[in-house]
């Protein structure tokens, strides 16, 4: 649940051609700015409100590396819109679109005993991804460590506590350039995020989880907990992303 006075978590790039982190831009391409093709290898750390990523640093020194964040893959859609705007697109974004910065979000793959995820149906009055199923997740609030934020939204979507000795579970899968409207036909953009993916493993079962849910009508109204390989059928490939016309010419 987004509060109306939270303090904003931008995503800070560090570029090759750059010694200091500096703010990303609403309206550049995170991977192309760090000179990526589609996916790549980024160091990623939380520091001072702030999401800080680089490409994997050479010529370290061995004592170095044990203070060095540590890497994961970040990915875009091939339809990323930011990627396909042209000059035109970039230039003609709303100046209160273009100054947002680009936001950090978080989403959890939580994992039940049975081998189960959790997704959720956002409600359709949402502003970004109305009616569409979704890992639970949201913002990051100031302070928050990026598994805070993730339990918290998780806890207010669902009414699910992740236990201390599941919360061992915890760790980062990766990172996804997320873009609304996800595709150039259905509009110009009006957010811009990194979402940081992480994965729970619980010790209950599905079954048992079904009866713990108590989920809020504002953000969510329905939830399932659907086994991997039906997931992945679900998901639609580039393919049949190019036959419906997802991308503008």
């Amino acid at each position: 649940m987004t509060s109306p006075s939270y303090t904003r978590v931008l995503v800070h790039l560090r570029r090759a051609t750059q010694g200091l982190y500096t703010c990303a831009q609403f309206n550049e391409c995170l991977l192309d700015s760090l000179g990526l093709d589609g996916e790549g290898l980024v160091e990623c750390s939380l520091q001072d409100n702030k999401l800080l990523l680089q490409c994997p640093t050479e010529n370290v020194s061995p004592s170095a590396c044990n203070a060095r964040p540590s890497l994961y893959k970040i990915m875009h859609p091939p339809f990323c819109p930011i990627q396909h705007l042209d000059k035109e697109g970039r230039d003609g974004l709303p100046s209160d679109i273009k100054m947002r910065g680009v936001d950090v979000g978080v989403a959890v793959l939580l994992e039940s005993s049975d081998h189960r995820l959790l997704l959720t149906h956002r409600a359709g009055h949402m502003r970004t991804f109305p009616g569409i199923w979704v890992p639970p997740g949201g913002h990051v609030e100031d302070g928050e460590s990026l598994e805070d934020a993730v339990l918290r939204e998780l806890c207010e979507e669902t009414g699910l506590e992740v236990t201390e000795e599941e919360r061992k579970s915890s760790h980062i899968l990766g990172l996804w350039e997320s873009v609304y409207p996800p595709v150039l036909a259905m509009g110009e953009p009006k957010r811009h995020h990194v979402v940081v993916y992480l994965h729970i493993t619980l010790s209950r079962a599905s079954e048992q989880l079904n009866k713990e849910f108590k989920l809020c009508p504002e953000e969510v109204d329905a939830a399932a907990w659907l086994s991997v390989d039906l997931i992945k059928r679900s998901v639609w490939n580039k393919d049949q992303l190019d036959k419906a016309g997802t991308f503008r010419g």
